[in-house]
């Protein structure tokens, strides 16, 4: 995705088929039931079902978030590979808080030039509006813009790529049929993708 100088608006649709999509399964309300259940989850899951939930793929870019339950579920399973164990006491409301936590990241392309790398500026969501309403923006409640080096083929020796990722946090709510993503990005084009159900039917 080259830069060209120019600001470039990337749509991802977040949109499900029916109500069994992302917005009907995330849970929601992490309460003491719900924690307990995502520590025993975190601590018997194999560990790539402990990753990031995918949202969306493209060759030159990817977006996955967290949701409470798999934050709990995450640190659970940190703390057993220490040979310690997370109580439910010790999880704190910021981590349970009714929060998903957004990533964009650049992919590793060896075609591609350095430059030509996506550089994340800015995140949004839209969601639309009751009636014949305009489209409700929801703006991050939290952002970051970070460099980070773009993890590379086993196989590759060439210069470390880096370029800058974004990491934002929106109520949970954001997250649902007909939701778009929107990423500014630092030069590029723009395009609207419709996510698979079956990656956002992971999402707890």
């Amino acid at each position: 995705m080259a830069r060209r100088g120019t600001d470039a608006l990337i749509a991802v649709a977040l949109t499900v088929a029916s109500a069994a999509g992302a917005g009907a399964d995330v849970i929601r309300a992490m309460n003491a039931e719900k924690i307990r259940e995502a520590i025993a989850w975190g601590e018997s899951a194999p560990e790539a079902d402990l990753e990031q939930y995918d949202l969306h793929q493209d060759r030159s870019y990817v977006v996955n978030c967290d949701t409470p339950f798999l934050r709990v579920a995450q640190l659970a399973r940190a703390l057993k590979n220490q040979n310690s164990a997370l109580a439910a006491a010790d999880v704190s409301p910021k981590m349970t808080s009714e929060t998903f936590t957004l990533y964009v990241h650049a992919r590793f392309d060896p075609a591609a030039r350095i430059e030509d790398f996506p550089e994340v500026e800015y995140v949004t969501i839209s969601r639309p509006g009751p009636s014949d309403a305009p489209a409700q923006v929801v703006m991050p409640t939290a952002f970051q813009s970070f460099l980070r080096r773009v993890p590379t083929a086993a196989d590759y020796d060439g210069p470390a790529r880096l370029a800058h990722s974004a990491k934002a946090v929106f109520p949970l709510s954001a997250l649902g049929t007909a939701s778009q993503l929107k990423i500014r990005f630092h030069g590029g084009a723009t395009q609207v993708v419709k996510l698979d159900p079956a990656l956002l039917a992971r999402v707890r």
